[in-house]
Protein backbone atom coordinates (compact mmCIF):
# COMPACT_ATOMS: atom_id res chain seq x y z
CA UNK A 1 0.00 0.00 0.00
CA UNK A 2 2.65 2.44 1.04
CA UNK A 3 4.78 1.69 -2.31
CA UNK A 4 1.36 2.49 -4.21
CA UNK A 5 1.58 6.21 -2.58
CA UNK A 6 4.42 6.37 -3.62
CA UNK A 7 4.12 5.67 -7.24
CA UNK A 8 1.14 7.69 -6.97
CA UNK A 9 2.65 10.27 -5.50
CA UNK A 10 5.44 10.25 -8.54
CA UNK A 11 2.95 9.89 -11.39
CA UNK A 12 1.53 13.32 -10.00
CA UNK A 13 4.81 15.12 -9.74
CA UNK A 14 3.75 15.53 -6.21
CA UNK A 15 5.51 15.51 -3.09
CA UNK A 16 5.66 11.91 -0.44
CA UNK A 17 5.17 14.25 2.56
CA UNK A 18 2.01 15.98 0.38
CA UNK A 19 0.45 12.65 -0.55
CA UNK A 20 0.97 11.14 3.10
CA UNK A 21 -1.12 13.76 4.47
CA UNK A 22 -3.68 13.41 1.78
CA UNK A 23 -4.11 9.87 2.52
CA UNK A 24 -4.50 10.92 6.66
CA UNK A 25 -0.98 9.82 7.29
CA UNK A 26 2.15 11.75 8.65
CA UNK A 27 5.46 11.23 6.57
CA UNK A 28 6.94 8.84 9.16
CA UNK A 29 3.63 7.07 9.44
CA UNK A 30 4.24 6.63 5.40
CA UNK A 31 7.91 5.51 5.53
CA UNK A 32 6.86 2.97 8.96
CA UNK A 33 4.50 1.35 6.26
CA UNK A 34 6.50 1.11 3.51
CA UNK A 35 9.44 -0.67 5.67
CA UNK A 36 6.85 -2.94 7.13
CA UNK A 37 7.51 -1.63 11.21
CA UNK A 38 3.54 -0.23 11.03
CA UNK A 39 1.22 -2.84 10.27
CA UNK A 40 -2.09 -2.01 8.09
CA UNK A 41 -3.92 -3.53 10.49
CA UNK A 42 -2.87 -0.49 13.25
CA UNK A 43 -4.84 1.75 10.71
CA UNK A 44 -8.28 2.74 11.43
CA UNK A 45 -10.90 2.00 9.25
CA UNK A 46 -11.09 6.15 8.28
CA UNK A 47 -7.70 6.53 7.69
CA UNK A 48 -7.89 3.38 5.25
CA UNK A 49 -10.87 4.92 4.04
CA UNK A 50 -8.71 8.31 3.09
CA UNK A 51 -6.37 6.14 1.26
CA UNK A 52 -8.22 4.03 -0.78
CA UNK A 53 -9.72 7.77 -2.09
CA UNK A 54 -6.40 8.74 -2.96
CA UNK A 55 -5.58 5.34 -4.72
CA UNK A 56 -8.92 5.49 -6.37
CA UNK A 57 -9.85 2.29 -4.81
CA UNK A 58 -12.85 0.52 -2.50
CA UNK A 59 -12.30 0.82 0.68
CA UNK A 60 -12.89 -2.94 1.46
CA UNK A 61 -9.92 -3.97 -0.97
CA UNK A 62 -7.46 -2.22 2.33
CA UNK A 63 -10.04 -3.42 4.94
CA UNK A 64 -9.72 -7.28 3.59
CA UNK A 65 -5.35 -6.67 3.65
CA UNK A 66 -5.58 -5.08 6.69
CA UNK A 67 -7.49 -7.87 7.99
CA UNK A 68 -10.34 -5.37 9.20
CA UNK A 69 -12.83 -8.22 7.26
CA UNK A 70 -11.94 -12.18 7.44
CA UNK A 71 -13.96 -15.02 5.88
CA UNK A 72 -15.39 -15.33 9.56
CA UNK A 73 -17.11 -12.55 9.51
CA UNK A 74 -19.47 -13.16 7.01
CA UNK A 75 -21.58 -15.82 9.14
CA UNK A 76 -24.30 -14.73 11.71
CA UNK A 77 -23.17 -14.94 15.23
CA UNK A 78 -24.92 -17.45 17.86
CA UNK A 79 -26.89 -14.21 19.59
CA UNK A 80 -30.55 -13.09 19.72
CA UNK A 81 -31.67 -12.33 15.35
CA UNK A 82 -31.58 -8.89 14.15
CA UNK A 83 -35.19 -7.01 14.77
CA UNK A 84 -37.50 -6.26 11.69
CA UNK A 85 -37.17 -4.23 9.27
CA UNK A 86 -33.47 -4.94 9.57
CA UNK A 87 -33.34 -8.66 9.52
CA UNK A 88 -34.97 -9.30 6.05
CA UNK A 89 -32.80 -6.03 4.63
CA UNK A 90 -30.13 -7.62 5.76
CA UNK A 91 -30.79 -11.26 4.61
CA UNK A 92 -31.30 -9.93 1.23
CA UNK A 93 -28.31 -7.89 1.09
CA UNK A 94 -26.28 -10.88 2.55
CA UNK A 95 -27.12 -12.97 -0.74
CA UNK A 96 -26.30 -10.47 -3.29
CA UNK A 97 -23.14 -10.87 -5.53
CA UNK A 98 -21.71 -8.03 -4.36
CA UNK A 99 -21.21 -9.74 -1.13
CA UNK A 100 -20.18 -12.88 -2.58
CA UNK A 101 -17.06 -11.36 -4.42
CA UNK A 102 -15.89 -9.78 -1.50
CA UNK A 103 -16.34 -13.18 0.61
CA UNK A 104 -14.28 -14.79 -2.32
CA UNK A 105 -11.37 -11.81 -2.04
CA UNK A 106 -11.17 -12.43 1.91
CA UNK A 107 -10.73 -16.32 1.16
CA UNK A 108 -8.32 -15.75 -1.35
CA UNK A 109 -6.08 -12.77 -0.31
CA UNK A 110 -7.45 -12.22 3.14
CA UNK A 111 -5.79 -12.75 6.93
CA UNK A 112 -7.27 -16.13 8.58
CA UNK A 113 -9.14 -16.53 11.24
CA UNK A 114 -6.20 -17.05 13.68
CA UNK A 115 -7.37 -15.22 16.88
CA UNK A 116 -11.32 -16.13 17.21
CA UNK A 117 -13.23 -18.49 14.71
CA UNK A 118 -15.77 -15.25 14.18
CA UNK A 119 -16.09 -11.47 14.58
CA UNK A 120 -13.77 -8.35 14.10
CA UNK A 121 -10.99 -9.32 16.77
CA UNK A 122 -7.25 -7.26 16.08
CA UNK A 123 -6.48 -3.71 15.78
CA UNK A 124 -6.65 -0.84 18.18
CA UNK A 125 -7.00 2.15 16.89
CA UNK A 126 -4.23 5.16 17.01
CA UNK A 127 -32.93 11.87 14.32
CA UNK A 128 -32.33 10.31 11.31
CA UNK A 129 -34.13 9.26 8.10
CA UNK A 130 -34.06 5.42 7.33
CA UNK A 131 -31.19 4.35 4.56
CA UNK A 132 -33.07 3.39 1.09
CA UNK A 133 -33.78 -0.25 1.24
CA UNK A 134 -31.84 -1.28 -1.87
CA UNK A 135 -28.59 -1.11 -0.23
CA UNK A 136 -29.12 -0.93 4.00
CA UNK A 137 -25.51 0.88 4.60
CA UNK A 138 -24.84 4.38 5.47
CA UNK A 139 -23.11 7.09 7.21
CA UNK A 140 -22.09 6.77 11.07
CA UNK A 141 -25.20 7.77 11.70
CA UNK A 142 -26.89 4.67 10.66
CA UNK A 143 -25.46 2.62 13.03
CA UNK A 144 -26.46 4.56 15.97
CA UNK A 145 -30.04 4.47 14.56
CA UNK A 146 -30.33 1.10 14.18
CA UNK A 147 -28.88 0.11 17.87
CA UNK A 148 -31.32 2.72 19.26
CA UNK A 149 -34.28 0.83 17.45
CA UNK A 150 -32.75 -1.97 18.33
CA UNK A 151 -32.81 -1.35 22.70
CA UNK A 152 -36.48 0.19 21.90
CA UNK A 153 -37.73 -3.05 20.55
CA UNK A 154 -36.26 -5.39 22.91
CA UNK A 155 -36.68 -3.30 25.91
CA UNK A 156 -33.18 -4.29 28.02
CA UNK A 157 -31.84 -2.92 30.79
CA UNK A 158 -29.43 -0.18 29.92
CA UNK A 159 -26.51 -2.39 32.23
CA UNK A 160 -27.02 -5.08 30.26
CA UNK A 161 -26.69 -3.40 27.08
CA UNK A 162 -23.45 -2.06 28.18
CA UNK A 163 -22.13 -5.37 28.81
CA UNK A 164 -22.98 -6.66 25.80
CA UNK A 165 -21.34 -3.91 23.58
CA UNK A 166 -18.29 -3.73 26.11
CA UNK A 167 -18.65 0.18 26.19
CA UNK A 168 -19.13 1.79 29.67
CA UNK A 169 -22.42 4.16 30.12
CA UNK A 170 -20.87 7.07 29.46
CA UNK A 171 -19.15 5.40 26.12
CA UNK A 172 -22.28 4.27 25.25
CA UNK A 173 -23.71 7.39 25.58
CA UNK A 174 -21.32 9.20 23.12
CA UNK A 175 -22.12 6.70 20.79
CA UNK A 176 -25.58 7.24 21.08
CA UNK A 177 -25.12 11.29 21.13
CA UNK A 178 -23.36 10.93 17.54
CA UNK A 179 -20.16 11.95 19.28
CA UNK A 180 -18.39 9.16 18.39
CA UNK A 181 -17.18 7.98 14.87
CA UNK A 182 -17.64 4.12 14.57
CA UNK A 183 -14.61 4.21 11.81
CA UNK A 184 -12.41 4.41 14.98
CA UNK A 185 -13.42 1.47 16.83
CA UNK A 186 -10.93 -1.41 17.03
CA UNK A 187 -12.21 -5.14 15.13
CA UNK A 188 -13.40 -6.60 18.91
CA UNK A 189 -15.88 -3.07 19.01
CA UNK A 190 -16.92 -3.43 15.98
CA UNK A 191 -17.89 -7.08 16.65
CA UNK A 192 -19.55 -6.61 19.62
CA UNK A 193 -22.08 -4.69 17.89
CA UNK A 194 -22.23 -7.16 15.20
CA UNK A 195 -23.37 -10.00 17.75
CA UNK A 196 -26.03 -7.11 19.25
CA UNK A 197 -27.71 -6.61 16.60
CA UNK A 198 -27.57 -10.18 15.30
CA UNK A 199 -25.82 -9.82 11.92
CA UNK A 200 -22.06 -11.11 10.57
CA UNK A 201 -19.27 -8.42 10.82
CA UNK A 202 -19.65 -7.38 7.32
CA UNK A 203 -23.13 -5.91 8.05
CA UNK A 204 -21.54 -3.85 10.62
CA UNK A 205 -18.79 -2.50 8.17
CA UNK A 206 -21.39 -1.86 5.74
CA UNK A 207 -23.39 0.14 8.41
CA UNK A 208 -20.71 2.31 8.93
CA UNK A 209 -20.07 2.81 5.27
CA UNK A 210 -16.57 1.46 5.54
CA UNK A 211 -16.52 -0.84 2.83
CA UNK A 212 -17.39 1.31 -0.28
CA UNK A 213 -17.12 4.83 0.58
CA UNK A 214 -18.07 7.79 -1.10
CA UNK A 215 -18.73 5.50 -4.29
CA UNK A 216 -21.31 4.01 -2.58
CA UNK A 217 -22.83 7.06 -0.19
CA UNK A 218 -23.40 9.10 -3.85
CA UNK A 219 -24.47 6.78 -6.36
CA UNK A 220 -27.52 4.79 -6.71
CA UNK A 221 -26.86 1.11 -6.57
CA UNK A 222 -29.94 -1.42 -8.61
CA UNK A 223 -31.41 -3.40 -5.85
CA UNK A 224 -30.38 -6.65 -5.87
CA UNK A 225 -32.56 -9.71 -6.87
CA UNK A 226 -33.60 -12.11 -4.24
CA UNK A 227 -32.66 -15.56 -4.24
Amino acid sequence: MAACIVLRAARQAQRVAEAALQCGLSPSQLRQLFHGTLPLAALSLRTLGTVSTYLELAPVVLEITAGYLRDGDFDAPDARPAIAPYAGEWAAWLRSDTVATWRKWTRMFGRADAEAARGLDTGTRVSVTPMPRHRPSGPPEYLRTWVLETLRQRGDDLSVTCRALGLRPAELRCFLENREDPQLYPRVQLGRFADFLGVPGVAVLAAIDALEGRLGRTQAVAKEPQR
